[in-house]
């Protein structure tokens, strides 16, 4: 649900019935509007022998599973043959711009449509442009062959240029100098509350990494990530298939204890044939109340920071079996033309007996006690994953089931208080490559259950808003795939938010031009899973076109420079459409009352919205 953040406000709520959605973008070809062909397992060659080898960063952060140690030497743990360098540091600098012409699709009911927006309605704008960069360190310290630590750190974190001009200073004084932002010298530091949601360096993971004779075990806040990545995504380096997502904005993180090790006696005996391996883990995915926040903690030097009561922790525990190559292993396979398969099943239980309210609650006041309620949640969540290539032919595909309940959950759903949880995710994908290699056509299916509960406030984005069951609806069905699973470039990403209550489908193909310059190009034709939860209660959403060009100068490593150009084209079937006699629910959030969707001057169908995207990359 990631098993990290996705909680819907009050804690379980959200691992009950969120999930969140993006498959990462090779990084020989840079983010883009199709990154989900490219997650394809590679065959490129392996690397060379070399003095000095850096390992890949979030080596287990997939949850794919790291190879435990070999016990080949005589201290137990054989030594690798390459000196490590003490400090690695990966990452990359991105830079992106946008360009939206309709992505309101032509709509201005300000009350019935948000889809951009809900502050300054830009949507109301034909078009709108944007640019937003980011730094990404990922430095790992390898204290030696068996134990490392790596973080990752974000510096100027998707910050928006130009939003952070000399003079700025959000609800606070201007300076006498620079009265307006016209008269604004250059860009200043971002700095949270003042001038931006966040501060300019956020670090956002570290972790340990300790290879022992039995296993590996992995402590602290890691990243989360399974499969294909449409419940669990970490948004960033896959050690599986050895790649980056250059385009994702999210990124899933647990704070975790997990023990990886493997099953002896489980392999075929065949060469280059992984034995079984298994993981168990515990999460702390919520902790509630801590004294950091209350009026016994003002002083920062008072020490450690404790959880005040266990009785609101939300309790998650991980589990974790398969078959899983290594990259060379994989690799191996793929160039002698053999089959080569991947299979597991991952597994969540995540429980809560209460729950406390911490809305309004500011670090240095105490909390209402009375805000702690009887939440009485659990959930069981599976994940079967697989993968295979076998000469020409690739394919993998993901499946998830989360059963639930809720004993009490009135403050989200006053009619229903008891909620019981049923959804279900998958995706599929297939990959054909002809002309050597250089051209791959492919065929994506997708599937997110949906319910017929609509998004409050009138929002079709449903990544920042919550479905409130209906009077006599106790079920939650909407499942959700990981925001950074990006299917499309307008439709999913931008005004959906998340790929849910939907049947797609999408066949693509990308042809390797010259070796450094690549053509992608993808249809989306989307199905609604419960109509009911449309506004014109309609079985289509529409039909969307992407496009993509890129261009890299790398290393076999993808380390380098990488630049592309993207368009996108989504044409609106009926969801949207006038349909005045329909009756919805709270979309005008001033009275709550329903009523038709679109009124006077708004009636009418959805237009078509269309994109123009470009970015610039170099990765280490």
């Amino acid at each position: 649900m990631t098993l990290q953040d996705r909680r819907i406000s009050l804690g379980v709520l959200v691992a009950l019935g969120l999930v969140g959605t993006s498959s990462p973008a090779r990084a020989q070809m840079g983010p883009g509007g199709m990154p989900n062909p490219q997650t394809m397992p590679t065959d490129e060659e392996e690397k060379p022998e070399g003095p000095a080898e850096e390992a890949p960063p979030e080596a287990v952060a997939n949850l794919g599973l790291p190879p435990p140690p070999k016990l080949d030497s005589p201290g137990g743990i054989a030594k690798d043959k390459k000196t490590l360098a003490f400090t690695e540091i990966h990452g990359y600098l991105r830079l992106r711009t946008d360009l939206f012409h309709k992505l309101g699709l032509g709509l201005s009911d300000k009350q019935a449509f948000r889809s951009c927006n809900s502050l300054t309605q830009i949507c109301d704008d034909e078009t709108i442009g944007s640019s937003n960069m980011r730094m990404r360190l990922e430095p790992t310290f390898n204290i030696d062959e068996q134990v490392k630590i790596q973080m990752q750190i974000d510096v100027l974190d998707n910050q928006v240029l130009g939003a952070t001009p000399e003079g700025y200073a959000g609800n606070q004084a201007r300076p006498a100098n620079v009265p307006l932002n016209a008269f604004a010298g250059g860009q200043v530091p971002a700095e949270q509350g003042k001038n931006s949601p966040w501060d300019a360096v956020r670090v956002k993971r570290a972790w340990a990494e300790v290879r022992t004779p039995l296993g590996v075990l992995l402590f602290g806040r890691m990243p989360s990530h399974w499969g294909m990545g449409i419940l669990a995504n970490s948004g960033g380096w896959n050690r599986t298939t050895e790649s980056w997502c250059l385009d994702c904005d999210f990124g899933d993180s647990a704070d975790r204890v997990m023990f990886v090790t493997e099953i002896p006696g489980t392999a075929s005996g065949k060469p280059d044939d992984p034995r079984l391996r298994v993981a168990v883990g515990m999460d702390w995915a919520a902790t509630g109340l801590t004294d950091g926040i209350a009026s016994d903690y003002r002083n920062r030097y008072d020490g450690q920071p404790r959880d005040i009561t266990d009785d609101d922790d939300v309790r998650q525990w991980v589990f974790v079996v398969g078959k899983f190559h290594t990259p060379p292993q994989w690799k191996t396979k793929v160039q002698r033309g053999q089959l080569a398969w991947d299979y597991g099943l991952y597994a969540v239980y995540r429980a809560q007996d209460k729950d406390t309210d911490l809305k309004g609650t500011a670090v240095g006041s105490d909390p209402v006690k009375a805000n702690l309620v009887n939440r009485n949640a659990s959930a069981w969540i599976f994940d079967a994953t697989t993968r295979l290539r076998w000469r020409k032919w690739s394919a993998e595909a993901e499946l998830v089931a989360i059963v639930g309940s809720i004993g009490e959950s009135k403050e989200l759903s006053p009619a229903n208080p008891e909620l019981d949880v049923l959804q279900f995710g998958g995706v599929a994908r297939a990959q054909y490559r002809a002309l050597e290699n250089d051209m791959r056509l492919g065929i994506e299916v997708g599937y997110a259950s949906g319910d017929q509960a609509e998004a409050t406030g009138g929002s079709l984005n449903y990544r920042g808003t919550l479905a409130i069951q209906p009077q006599g609806d106790s079920r939650v069905s909407n499942f959700r795939f990981d925001p950074d699973y990006q299917v499309d470039l307008i439709l999913f990403r931008e005004i959906l938010g998340v790929v849910t209550n939907t049947v797609y489908f999408k066949p693509s193909m990308e042809y390797d031009l010259t070796g450094s310059i690549m053509f992608n190009a993808a249809s989306i034709v989307s199905f609604v899973d419960e109509p009911v939860a449309t506004p014109a209660n309609s079985r289509m959403y529409g039909m969307e076109f992407d496009a993509d060009l890129s261009y890299k100068n790398v290393d076999k490593a993808g380390r380098g420079f990488h630049a592309g150009i993207a368009y996108g084209v989504f044409f609106p079937f009926s969801f949207l459409d006038d349909n005045s006699a329909l009756s919805h629910p709270a979309f005008d959030p001033a009275d709550g009352a329903a009523g038709p969707i679109w009124s006077g001057s708004d009636v009418g169908d959805a237009e078509t919205a269309h994109t123009l995207q470009t970015r610039l990359l170099v990765v280490f």
